[in-house]
């Protein structure tokens, strides 16, 4: 975005107070929702303290809604004031970040489901390594974008491009960890489905057709894809250039960005993680339970999962 900084501003057009509030309602909704999952998992009767710690693999998710709630009220302050600085510093980092939050839940995720199905041989990369390399990569794509937004604001030109440089970085290595991601998920999806574990077989339809952990697998996969694709977007974006296309329309943030990381929400709650790890936990122990070795690499007694 080194082109046109004798002429920079924070926007290009005017912010859409009205797109602005739209995406605050649907996920301030979206992201309680899933935060009434987190709590009713948390309360339910049979839970025990392995589930319970399941269950936290959510929180990176719901914090990664709020991050987005949080920027749009940012584009709401600056549709009044376009030259205010701090609004746009907040919707900079807050919309930029979010993604990486929502990514932690997914990795680990499927960390959590290899070690459930005790199918860790059918992984690509070891399990013991698996999520800890990627929630590497993602943190560390996060501190990138979240530092180059921050640069980015400055009225030095020398900041701006470093801030640019840094968050185009991170963007690429996030780009290159999911891309990584999809082909793991995706090969270990097809390895269990073609020799599926015992585990996998006694919960293939656990708790129902429609909520276990196949589909759990397919919604991670199409997760990955969007939030994949609002990368590339965001990359071609700040290699454009400050006056480049894309950041010169507003609609492409909103159609390429927030849509797409509004829908991995509404993918990921619909199979409801928390209750997910809930209820077939105690469902699995009443068929006898088995003995497994969490993908953090802790030991677990015989509570089924």
């Amino acid at each position: 975005m080194a082109n046109g900084f004798e002429n920079w501003r924070p926007y290009m057009y005017t912010p859409s107070m009205a797109a602005a509030i739209i995406f605050v309602v649907v996920f301030a909704i979206i992201t309680a929702f899933t935060s009434f999952q987190f709590y009713k998992a948390l309360r339910h009767p049979e839970i025990e303290k392995l589930d319970r710690r399941r269950t936290l693999i959510i929180i990176p998710f719901i914090v990664g809604g709020a991050c987005e709630i949080g920027g749009c009220v940012a584009r709401i302050v600056s549709s009044k004031d376009e030259g205010a600085k701090n609004p746009f510093i907040v919707q900079s980092v807050l919309l930029l970040v979010a993604p990486a939050l929502f990514a932690a839940t997914i990795y680990m995720t499927l960390g959590r489901i290899i070690a459930m199905l005790k199918s860790a041989r059918q992984s690509l990369i070891p399990l013991r390594f698996l999520t800890k390399i990627f929630v590497f990569g993602d943190v560390l794509s996060f501190l990138m974008q979240g530092t180059g937004a921050g640069l980015m604001a400055a009225k030095d030109t020398k900041f701006i491009t470093i801030g640019e440089n840094i968050i185009i970085t991170g963007l690429f290595i996030q780009i290159g960890f999911f891309s990584v991601f999809i082909i793991v998920s995706g090969l270990f999806q097809y390895r269990v489905l073609k020799n599926p574990s015992h585990e996998a077989q006694i919960t293939r339809y656990i708790p129902s057709t429609k909520r276990n952990w196949q589909c759990i697998m397919i919604t991670l996969f199409a997760c990955s894809i969007l939030i994949l694709l609002r990368c590339i977007v965001r990359a071609i974006e700040y290699i454009q250039g400050w006056d480049g296309y894309i950041i010169s329309h507003e609609v492409f943030l909103y159609t390429l960005d927030l849509m797409l990381m509004f829908f991995t929400m509404v993918l990921l709650s619909f199979q409801d993680i928390c209750g997910y790890f809930v209820k077939v936990g105690p469902q699995s122990r009443s068929q006898g339970g088995f003995l497994t070795r969490d993908s953090d690499g802790y030991d677990e007694a015989k509570v089924g999962f």
